[in-house]
C-alpha cells in the first residue's frame, strides 16, 4: 500500500490512531482545499 499525505504531514504526526483506525476501516474522506464544501472518499 501507498499512503501519500502530501501536504497533510500533521495527520500521521499528530493523529496516528485515528490514521490507523481509517486504514482499518478501509477509507478516508478527505476534504478538497479549493472546494471546501465537497469531500471525497479514499
Amino acid at each position: 500500500m501507498i499512503l501519500t499525505t502530501g501536504q497533510r504531514t500533521d495527520i500521521p504526526a499528530f493523529f496516528p490512531e485515528w490514521l490507523a483506525n481509517r486504514i482499518k476501516e478501509g477509507f478516508v474522506l478527505v476534504r478538497n482545499p479549493y472546494f471546501p464544501n465537497f469531500a471525497s472518499q479514499s
